[in-house]
């Protein structure tokens, strides 16, 4: 990620006191903006990233949306229902050779107004659903 900005070094230990935590107590809080982490909108055919955010609109049609071909552990992929279409025009989420809860299938979305994020546990589970 991409530092923005650092806060900190030596806090006050109470309002109005001179006290000051000694350094090696000092408390460092930091904003990060990640990379690639941000939501983007898709109406046909895409390979997601590790950490994207999907409004997926199936308005025009079924298409897929294929997950990460190589995962590691903690990668994430979320996918939302953007236009209420779901269940009129699925969407299916391609497991680009990993399990999708288990199972060594892709995994068809045709409920409306669904929101799904897919979490990589590792090569038995695959994306698990949070």
């Amino acid at each position: 990620g991409e530092l923005i900005s650092e806060f900190s070094s030596d806090a006050t230990l109470a309002a109005g006191s001179n006290s000051k935590v000694p350094t090696e107590y000092a408390v460092k809080t930091f904003v990060v903006k990640r990379a690639g982490n941000v939501w983007v909108n898709k109406s046909s055919a895409y390979t997601a990233v590790a950490g994207d955010k999907i409004l997926a609109d199936t308005t025009g049609g079924a298409f897929t949306i294929t997950l990460p071909a190589t995962p590691s552990v903690g990668d994430f992929v979320q996918i939302v229902d953007a236009a209420s279409k779901f269940d009129t025009n699925k969407l299916t989420v391609g497991r680009n050779g990993s399990n999708i809860m288990a199972l060594a299938e892709n995994m068809d979305m045709d409920v409306s107004n669904v929101s799904v994020t897919f979490v990589y546990q590792g090569s038995t589970q695959g994306w698990r659903i949070s």
